[in-house]
């Protein structure tokens, strides 16, 4: 997490500088999910990227110092299967909320930068609310001061001040468990914390409409499949699989009027797709797929159905953000 990366000015010297001014030619993806005040939500605040202010610097810097491509361009790369002769760059967004059309894609306008967006089908155009979020505001919301679920050593304490780590920790097992369908957790999950999510006969508005997704792939960004649901793939039997990618795929097709050839996976960990998942999305012709680990792609003709992606957070800076790239965990 970039969080947990210690910088100072006085680090841009020495190997980091030389980190820098020699970065493998490669492709850099870039991944985002919302735009704007964490503490202003009373859903997943982790699911915030970063600041408006702050995606337009990054954005800036994006165009200064890469090659910034389209889903098009990438295809093309891939397929000429030769070394890349630039340090190339992807914008990416996954999950399609609402702050993406508001905030970030005028600014993407602005610079003339393109970029990806990956959606879950299910939630354009409708009040449904992820598991994540819904799990979000549980914790926020319950008068419970711990939750224990099944298979837990101890309970989570919901006493402390720091409702982000919390929520972040809970969020986590309910990934990790891989018994029980994402229904049955939530299920779980209202009963343990006595809470379930109302909208108070108020609308949520989390996420993009057609019309919006439809006008932003007008003005040259790409539409990506992030499922049907955003349920966890590898979660799932070969059926269920199927249908998440291919009826997300039929979906966002018959909206824009263009083919979709690019997808991501929910979660994005090389745990939560399996062999099926990439097969299944070769059958339907999709040309090349993201995963949510970090790292550099230096030969993605390789690996184009498991490309990495730079996760984006804390409200990241430019140097988090050099830092980041210049000492990537992951490099083929």
């Amino acid at each position: 997490m970039l969080a947990g990366i210690k910088y100072s000015i006085r680090q841009w010297t020495g190997l980091n500088a030389w980190k820098w001014r020699h970065l493998p030619k490669g492709l850099y993806c870039f991944n985002y999910h919302r735009i704007g005040d964490p503490s202003a939500t009373q859903f997943d605040p982790n699911v915030f990227s970063c600041t408006e202010h702050r995606f337009d610097e990054h954005i800036r810097f994006c165009k200064e110092h890469f090659k910034v491509i389209n889903i098009g361009d990438l295809i093309t790369l891939i397929n000429e299967r030769k070394p890349l002769r630039d340090h190339v760059a992807l914008i990416t967004f996954d999950d399609g909320y609402f702050d993406n059309y508001e905030l970030a894609f005028p600014i993407l306008k602005s610079h003339r930068c393109p970029a990806v967006f990956f959606i879950a089908s299910d939630y354009v155009d409708g009040q449904v609310i992820p598991w994540w979020d819904e799990i979000a505001w549980m914790v926020n919301n319950t008068e419970m001061d711990e939750v224990a679920l099944p298979g837990m050593r101890e309970p989570i304490s919901l006493k402390g001040e720091n409702r982000k780590l919390t929520i972040r920790r809970v969020l986590n097992l309910v990934k990790s468990d891989v018994s029980r369908t994402i229904d049955e957790k939530l299920a779980i999950l209202r009963d343990a914390l006595c809470c379930e999510y109302s909208t108070n006969g108020s609308r949520a508005n989390l996420f993009m409409n057609w019309e919006q997704v439809v006008e932003m792939c007008r003005e040259g960004m790409d539409i990506g499949s992030h499922t049907v649901s955003h349920r966890i793939l590898s979660h799932l039997d070969e059926a269920d699989q199927q249908h998440e990618v291919s009826k997300s795929k039929q979906q966002i097709e018959a909206r824009i009027g263009s083919a979709v050839e690019a997808f991501a996976y929910p979660v994005g960990g090389f745990n939560s797709f399996t062999d099926t998942t990439r097969r299944l999305l070769e059958q339907h012709q999709y040309k090349v797929s993201f995963t949510f680990v970090s790292g550099v792609n230096v030969s993605p003709w390789e690996y184009r159905y498991q490309l990495f992606r730079f996760p984006v957070t804390e409200n990241s800076g430019i140097p988090q953000l050099k830092y980041l790239i210049s000492h990537p965990p992951n490099k083929r």
